[in-house]
Protein backbone atom coordinates (compact mmCIF):
# COMPACT_ATOMS: atom_id res chain seq x y z
CA UNK A 1 0.00 0.00 0.00
CA UNK A 2 3.11 2.49 0.61
CA UNK A 3 4.54 1.96 -2.93
CA UNK A 4 1.46 2.98 -4.34
CA UNK A 5 0.73 5.83 -2.15
CA UNK A 6 4.43 6.43 -2.81
CA UNK A 7 3.80 5.87 -6.91
CA UNK A 8 0.78 8.54 -6.76
CA UNK A 9 2.97 11.21 -5.08
CA UNK A 10 5.58 10.66 -7.74
CA UNK A 11 3.04 11.06 -10.99
CA UNK A 12 1.31 13.95 -9.31
CA UNK A 13 4.86 15.75 -8.52
CA UNK A 14 5.45 14.78 -12.36
CA UNK A 15 1.95 16.30 -13.67
CA UNK A 16 2.66 19.65 -11.88
CA UNK A 17 6.50 19.86 -13.19
CA UNK A 18 5.24 18.88 -16.90
CA UNK A 19 2.06 21.55 -16.21
CA UNK A 20 5.07 23.89 -15.84
CA UNK A 21 7.47 23.22 -18.53
CA UNK A 22 5.15 23.04 -21.12
CA UNK A 23 5.34 26.83 -21.46
CA UNK A 24 9.25 26.49 -22.04
CA UNK A 25 10.82 24.66 -24.52
CA UNK A 26 11.79 21.79 -23.95
CA UNK A 27 15.22 21.32 -26.21
CA UNK A 28 16.30 24.49 -23.39
CA UNK A 29 15.95 22.45 -20.51
CA UNK A 30 17.09 19.35 -21.47
CA UNK A 31 20.17 19.59 -23.36
CA UNK A 32 21.53 23.49 -22.60
CA UNK A 33 24.07 24.84 -24.98
CA UNK A 34 27.65 24.41 -23.75
CA UNK A 35 29.55 26.57 -25.97
CA UNK A 36 31.40 29.49 -24.55
CA UNK A 37 29.20 32.87 -24.97
CA UNK A 38 32.08 33.95 -28.08
CA UNK A 39 31.15 30.68 -29.97
CA UNK A 40 27.87 30.44 -29.77
CA UNK A 41 26.79 32.33 -32.81
CA UNK A 42 29.98 31.81 -35.06
CA UNK A 43 31.09 28.52 -34.53
CA UNK A 44 27.60 26.31 -35.14
CA UNK A 45 27.84 28.61 -38.96
CA UNK A 46 31.48 27.53 -39.05
CA UNK A 47 30.33 23.69 -38.81
CA UNK A 48 26.92 24.51 -40.79
CA UNK A 49 29.16 25.41 -43.87
CA UNK A 50 31.64 22.82 -43.73
CA UNK A 51 28.95 20.33 -43.43
CA UNK A 52 27.13 21.64 -46.69
CA UNK A 53 30.77 21.26 -48.57
CA UNK A 54 31.02 17.40 -47.03
CA UNK A 55 26.98 17.12 -48.66
CA UNK A 56 28.03 18.54 -51.89
CA UNK A 57 30.87 16.92 -52.15
CA UNK A 58 29.26 13.15 -51.47
CA UNK A 59 27.09 13.99 -54.35
CA UNK A 60 29.89 14.99 -56.54
CA UNK A 61 31.94 11.84 -55.52
CA UNK A 62 29.01 9.89 -56.35
CA UNK A 63 28.34 11.54 -59.89
CA UNK A 64 31.99 10.63 -60.30
CA UNK A 65 32.10 6.82 -59.12
CA UNK A 66 28.86 6.37 -61.38
CA UNK A 67 30.76 7.65 -64.74
CA UNK A 68 33.73 5.65 -63.62
CA UNK A 69 31.49 2.92 -63.86
CA UNK A 70 30.08 4.08 -67.44
CA UNK A 71 33.76 3.42 -68.96
CA UNK A 72 34.89 0.81 -70.66
CA UNK A 73 38.20 0.87 -70.20
CA UNK A 74 39.48 -1.60 -67.21
CA UNK A 75 40.34 0.88 -64.38
CA UNK A 76 39.38 -1.81 -61.67
CA UNK A 77 38.77 -0.32 -58.43
CA UNK A 78 38.16 3.27 -59.61
CA UNK A 79 34.82 3.33 -59.22
CA UNK A 80 35.04 1.98 -55.68
CA UNK A 81 37.80 4.72 -54.86
CA UNK A 82 35.17 6.96 -55.64
CA UNK A 83 32.57 5.18 -53.51
CA UNK A 84 34.45 5.35 -50.47
CA UNK A 85 35.11 9.15 -51.20
CA UNK A 86 31.18 9.50 -50.87
CA UNK A 87 31.03 7.49 -47.76
CA UNK A 88 33.99 9.48 -45.86
CA UNK A 89 32.08 12.50 -46.79
CA UNK A 90 28.69 11.58 -45.32
CA UNK A 91 30.71 10.02 -42.18
CA UNK A 92 32.22 13.22 -41.42
CA UNK A 93 28.92 15.19 -42.26
CA UNK A 94 27.14 12.56 -39.51
CA UNK A 95 30.43 13.17 -37.14
CA UNK A 96 29.75 17.03 -37.05
CA UNK A 97 25.48 16.67 -36.88
CA UNK A 98 26.62 14.44 -33.66
CA UNK A 99 29.02 17.14 -32.62
CA UNK A 100 26.42 20.20 -32.62
CA UNK A 101 23.81 17.84 -31.42
CA UNK A 102 25.86 17.19 -28.37
CA UNK A 103 26.96 21.08 -27.64
CA UNK A 104 23.10 21.54 -27.62
CA UNK A 105 22.51 23.00 -30.76
CA UNK A 106 20.12 22.05 -33.02
CA UNK A 107 21.24 21.29 -37.10
CA UNK A 108 19.45 22.46 -39.54
CA UNK A 109 18.57 20.68 -42.68
CA UNK A 110 20.13 22.09 -45.58
CA UNK A 111 19.20 22.06 -49.78
CA UNK A 112 21.97 20.26 -51.77
CA UNK A 113 23.10 22.34 -54.82
CA UNK A 114 23.98 20.02 -57.63
CA UNK A 115 28.03 19.83 -58.65
CA UNK A 116 28.89 22.91 -60.89
CA UNK A 117 30.64 20.67 -63.33
CA UNK A 118 29.46 20.17 -66.84
CA UNK A 119 30.02 16.47 -67.52
CA UNK A 120 30.77 15.37 -71.27
CA UNK A 121 27.54 13.56 -72.33
CA UNK A 122 29.21 10.97 -74.53
CA UNK A 123 33.17 10.72 -74.19
CA UNK A 124 34.42 10.09 -70.60
CA UNK A 125 37.75 12.41 -69.79
CA UNK A 126 39.06 10.79 -66.98
CA UNK A 127 41.88 13.32 -66.22
CA UNK A 128 39.63 15.96 -65.93
CA UNK A 129 37.34 13.74 -63.69
CA UNK A 130 40.62 13.55 -61.31
CA UNK A 131 41.41 17.12 -61.51
CA UNK A 132 37.82 17.97 -60.92
CA UNK A 133 38.01 15.53 -57.86
CA UNK A 134 41.28 16.97 -56.65
CA UNK A 135 40.44 20.37 -56.80
CA UNK A 136 36.89 19.22 -54.54
CA UNK A 137 39.09 17.08 -51.82
CA UNK A 138 41.71 20.62 -52.01
CA UNK A 139 38.67 22.34 -50.84
CA UNK A 140 37.62 20.10 -48.21
CA UNK A 141 41.08 20.17 -46.58
CA UNK A 142 41.53 23.91 -46.10
CA UNK A 143 37.92 23.94 -44.67
CA UNK A 144 38.68 21.40 -42.59
CA UNK A 145 42.12 23.14 -41.44
CA UNK A 146 39.87 26.26 -41.01
CA UNK A 147 37.89 25.16 -38.74
CA UNK A 148 40.65 22.93 -36.92
CA UNK A 149 42.28 26.74 -36.32
CA UNK A 150 39.44 28.06 -35.11
CA UNK A 151 38.77 25.76 -33.06
CA UNK A 152 42.07 25.93 -31.20
CA UNK A 153 41.10 29.25 -30.88
CA UNK A 154 38.11 29.10 -29.39
CA UNK A 155 39.62 26.53 -27.00
CA UNK A 156 37.80 23.48 -28.18
CA UNK A 157 40.91 21.04 -27.93
CA UNK A 158 38.73 18.08 -28.22
CA UNK A 159 37.07 18.82 -31.61
CA UNK A 160 40.92 20.21 -32.76
CA UNK A 161 42.21 17.43 -31.83
CA UNK A 162 39.72 15.37 -33.32
CA UNK A 163 39.53 17.10 -36.45
CA UNK A 164 43.60 16.22 -36.45
CA UNK A 165 43.99 13.47 -35.84
CA UNK A 166 40.95 11.44 -37.75
CA UNK A 167 40.15 13.85 -40.28
CA UNK A 168 42.67 15.86 -41.85
CA UNK A 169 44.74 12.37 -41.61
CA UNK A 170 42.51 10.77 -43.71
CA UNK A 171 41.13 13.46 -46.07
CA UNK A 172 45.41 14.39 -46.95
CA UNK A 173 46.04 10.29 -47.68
CA UNK A 174 42.68 11.11 -50.12
CA UNK A 175 44.75 13.86 -51.53
CA UNK A 176 47.56 11.47 -51.67
CA UNK A 177 45.50 8.98 -53.30
CA UNK A 178 44.02 11.21 -56.14
CA UNK A 179 47.36 12.55 -57.48
CA UNK A 180 48.42 9.02 -57.91
CA UNK A 181 44.86 7.88 -59.97
CA UNK A 182 45.50 10.78 -61.42
CA UNK A 183 49.04 9.47 -62.65
CA UNK A 184 47.42 6.11 -63.49
CA UNK A 185 44.98 7.25 -65.58
CA UNK A 186 47.06 9.76 -67.40
CA UNK A 187 49.44 6.84 -68.61
CA UNK A 188 46.22 4.64 -69.46
CA UNK A 189 44.76 7.12 -72.06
Amino acid sequence: MHACVFMATVAAGFMKTFKLNVLYNFDDSVQPSSLPRELEETWPESIQEHTYQLLTGWLFFRKVAVEFSRVEMPLDGVATFYESSAAECLMDYHRFERYLASRGRRFRPLAINPAQVKWPERSLELARYCIESLSKETQLLEDLERLSALAEKHCEFSLSENIKSKILRRKAQSQKNYIDLQQVIRNSE
